[in-house]
């Protein structure tokens, strides 16, 4: 093989090496940012609101039992999508108190209306930096409008929460 024929050999198969990173990284980064974005849609109205799956209960007992199943799918939630830095941050007393300064002044949760931001995920899969996402939803509340902002970390193949505030004028009163 003559050095001509394989420095061209070489310079394509590097180049090719490059397409093939180059795609994994881009697929990855789109990947990444949709399943970020379907957790920010899937988590905020689990934390915000009773889960509308929840089984049926008798009606005398529906509204004690509701409020019952509504604080354990919150406390789910925190426990299981929540990084353990904001876990350490905030207790549980802290989360309840929040969620229910929340919902006395907004009301309950009705319609997200909107949501922005994306996540940050570098082109280079080889890249060591931490993966993270950050979210605006605009929301709808029966007594009010708020922002909900989320900021998200990737770790151990999953999306946690690491920021979650409900932002309303409603709330800063």
């Amino acid at each position: 093989m003559t050095k001509r024929k394989f420095a061209t050999a070489s310079l394509l198969l590097i180049l090719f090496v490059f397409a093939v990173l180059l795609g994994l990284g881009i697929y990855r980064q789109t990947t990444l940012d949709a399943s970020s974005r379907e957790f920010a849609l899937f988590i905020t109205p689990l934390i915000l609101s009773a889960n509308p799956d929840a089984p049926e209960i008798a009606e005398e007992d529906e509204a004690e039992n509701q409020v019952i199943i509504k604080a354990i799918e919150a406390e789910l939630a925190w426990e299981l999508h929540a990084h353990p830095t904001l876990l350490k941050q905030q207790s549980l007393a802290d989360r309840t108190k929040y969620l229910f300064v929340v919902e006395n002044r907004l009301g309950v949760l009705e319609l997200i209306q909107s949501i922005s931001g994306s996540s940050e995920v570098p082109f280079n899969p080889f890249n060591n930096k931490p993966l993270m996402a950050n979210y605006t939803l605009s929301v709808e509340f029966s007594d009010g409008t708020a922002e909900v902002e989320l900021a998200l970390l990737y770790e151990q193949g999953k999306w946690l929460i690491s920021r979650f505030q409900v932002i309303s004028n409603e709330m800063s009163d």
